[in-house]
């Protein structure tokens, strides 16, 4: 007989993610390493972070990078790769370091983490009362995903082309694909060549 897994409490987890160098997510009593992300990753979510600062500039709207941990209604603690609040930012305490009310969430795709991305953390963000937009990237090729909420449930719009701009419902702003994938190299495509 194996020994029980040990919860970690949201409080443990919360100590124990403040203090460390390392990011970890919360997943209802188990506590997730953040692995670190690729050349790519990196630029792709800084390009997403300058181009929606640019777009929102003048406006009473902010950009949280990949430093700013997420709660969800669910319980669920993340790293978004950006995230935009219009309006007053509403925090867990008074460290200011747990959003609660993001209007537009941001995730970078990665191949270890795109079916999470997708599915289970989708799931835990749709619970989140201001969410009005989730939006996924892909670090293998030029495409971004849009998934927003209206009165019929969360829609989804697809965009391919470096030539394109995605709308972002919610912060009301266009991100040019260009801009997104600025500096960045897309890896060969398998099976061609």
């Amino acid at each position: 007989m194996s020994p029980a897994l040990k919860r970690t409490s949201p409080a443990e987890y919360l100590d124990m993610d403040r203090a460390s160098d390392v990011r970890y997510e919360y997943f209802f009593g188990e506590v997730i390493a953040m692995s670190g992300g690729t050349g790519s990753h990196s630029v792709i979510a800084s390009n997403i972070g300058r181009e929606a600062g640019i777009a929102l500039k003048g406006r009473p709207c902010r950009v949280y990078n990949s430093d700013m941990r997420t709660k969800t209604a669910t319980g669920v603690y993340t790293y978004p790769d950006a995230s935009i609040v219009c309006g007053k930012s509403q925090y867990e305490d008074d460290r200011e370091d747990v959003l609660l009310n993001p209007l537009v969430i941001f995730e970078v795709l990665s191949p270890s983490t795109e079916l999470y991305d997708r599915v289970t953390k989708f799931t835990h963000y749709r619970s989140i009362p201001s969410l009005q937009a989730y939006v996924l990237v892909s670090q293998k090729c030029a495409q971004v995903e849009c998934y927003s909420r209206d009165a019929r449930g969360w829609l989804m719009t697809d965009v391919q082309s470096l030539d394109q701009i995605i709308h972002i419902p919610g912060a009301e702003i266009d991100l040019s694909l260009a801009e997104i994938y600025y500096e960045v190299t897309f890896p060969p495509v398998e099976g061609l060549g």
